[in-house]
């Protein structure tokens, strides 16, 4: 299901993130389509799979949906730094 536009609007892209289509692997089997970006940033676009870098934000479920990695994400050193940070910014609050 989409998220809330005023929710998905709020939420910013992980640096370091990068999810690529990869078109000779699709083989239109739409499960990416079906609801699964709560960003609404994959469409059907010519016949073919389209992914809007600009909407997507890097959540990695079109990945896990995409049984013949026609959709990958890969992650650098940034990204898992950031997602450390996050975390401790939010176990800080949990222990205020």
């Amino acid at each position: 299901s989409y998220l809330d536009e005023d929710i998905s609007d709020k939420l910013e892209k992980l640096d370091g993130v990068n999810v690529k289509l990869h078109e000779e692997n699709c083989k239109m089997c739409k499960k990416c389509l079906n609801e699964i970006c709560m960003f609404q940033a994959i469409s059907l676009k010519d016949g073919k799979i389209n992914i809007d870098y600009d909407t997507c934000k890097g959540c990695g479920l079109c990945v896990n949906a995409c049984k013949f990695d026609a959709i990958t994400i890969e992650y650098n050193d940034e990204t898992i730094q950031n997602v450390v940070n996050r975390m401790d910014d939010l176990i800080e609050i949990k222990e205020l």
